[in-house]
């Protein structure tokens, strides 16, 4: 069932929200049991070209969008961090997950120790030194009374809070700062929710043990790439069943040329 009963009967959008759906039950048949499990399988889908069209998914500033569905970029095979956390907000949300997607800038310099097992491929990238700003990227955080992590899927990264406007890598180095203001504008929820959410997980983050945590984080990735390299027939029956899917999506963005 869509959600938005607002959104216009177009064929694209029906096709992207039975994608979702989909994906939603490859998950099922996974058996993934949290939002970690969905944020990295996810991820292994979205760089292995599962959700685009020719099965090639390219990081590229040259990419087409529709206003209000920005995750269907992906289908014509290129797309930016909004892009990216925008289909995995989108699923997280039809799970019933309490996701926010989170405006961010880098602070410190970033490197991830745990992403070797997903290649990214990285095209035209957007030109982010034109002006001064306050964020640059985005992420989805999650609230799942077990992992309240910040996930990256652009980066392939695992944020968690250090501050209640600070992140930093769980399993690496490097550290976010993030902006409230620009979060409810892309989360569509009221300033002072997102002010007591980051608050509260901030308060139960400085009692967590955060060496047990990157042990619980290693060994969840090892075991999770494992069973994607054992799933590959079941993704490639996941592609071929939303191909006709990705097909519409990519064929009436590029005709609207937006």
């Amino acid at each position: 069932m869509i959600r938005n009963q607002q959104i216009k009967n177009s064929q694209e959008i029906i096709s992207y929200y039975n994608l979702i759906y989909k994906t939603i039950n490859l998950f099922e048949r996974l058996k993934l049991n949290d939002s970690f499990e969905i944020f990295y399988v996810f991820t292994y889908l979205l760089w292995n070209g599962y959700f685009s069209i020719d099965r090639s998914y390219q990081f590229s500033s040259d990419r087409y969008l529709l206003d209000g569905f920005f995750g269907m970029s992906i289908m014509t095979g290129k797309g930016v961090c909004l892009n990216n956390v925008e289909l995995l907000d989108q699923i997280f949300k039809e799970l019933d997950y309490d996701s926010y997607i989170v405006a961010n800038k880098k602070i410190k310099p970033i490197h991830n120790e745990y992403n070797s097992y997903i290649n990214r491929n990285i095209g035209k990238q957007p030109n982010l030194n034109r002006k001064p700003i306050l964020t640059n990227h985005c992420c989805v955080l999650i609230r799942d009374n077990k992992y309240d992590y910040i996930y990256d899927p652009t980066n392939i990264m695992c944020f968690n809070l250090t501050s209640k406007k600070t992140a930093d890598v769980i399993i690496g180095e490097g550290k976010i700062k993030i902006s409230l203001f620009d979060t409810k504008i892309l989360s569509s929820r009221k300033y002072n929710e997102i002010k007591e959410v980051f608050k509260q997980i901030y308060l139960v983050k400085k009692e967590q043990n955060i060496e047990e945590e990157k042990t619980i984080i290693e060994e969840k990735t090892e075991h999770l790439n494992k069973m994607c390299e054992e799933n590959i027939f079941l993704f490639e029956e996941f592609y071929k069943s939303n191909i006709n899917n990705i097909k519409t999506i990519s064929n009436q963005l590029q005709k609207k040329k937006i």
